[in-house]
């Protein structure tokens, strides 16, 4: 999953580098859709605690608009669904979930950026869910580097 958001990020970060250049906003708008698989294991200590695994795949959408300008900020829209399912490789169990990601972020280079989306997976076998939140924090400095890329993915299970 620290793959979702780079698209994004990547197209922000190819752009600052060019801002030495540019005299006026410049705008980035992309769209997309493919077929994405994760391979995923799934972790929820509820009254019962369970773990389980899973390859999961499904259609994936995004939209991102992005706006430059020539001082070094900018302004970016990003909206993303995913919809999932898969088979358990150790269970059989069969599961489907999705995740919706909306972001509005303006900046500058230079500064941190985080983003948060949560992930929703349900046993369709037991009918239990977990909710994990995907993290992922970035650092940019003036050069349009990437100075620190972590990501973390916290989980959230029903009665907790």
């Amino acid at each position: 999953m620290k793959v979702l958001g780079r698209i994004t990020l990547a197209l922000v970060l190819i752009a600052l580098t060019a801002l030495p250049v540019m005299a006026q906003a410049t705008v980035v708008h992309e769209q997309g859709q493919e077929n994405y698989e994760y391979n995923g294991s799934f972790l929820c200590l509820d009254e019962e605690p369970w773990v389980d695994h899973a390859w999961v795949d499904g259609p994936r959408r995004w939209v991102s608009h992005i706006t430059l300008d020539s001082a070094g900020g900018f302004n970016m829209n990003y909206h993303e669904t995913f919809q999932f399912s898969g088979v358990s490789d150790i269970t059989g169990y069969r599961y489907a979930g999705h995740w919706v990601k909306n972001e509005h972020q303006s900046g500058r280079v230079g500064e941190v950026y985080n983003w948060v989306w949560p992930v929703v997976v349900r046993n369709l076998d037991t009918n239990e869910v977990a909710v994990s939140d995907f993290q992922m924090h970035v650092t940019v400095n003036a050069n349009g580097v990437v100075t620190v890329d972590r990501s973390d993915f916290a989980v959230r299970c029903p009665g907790q």
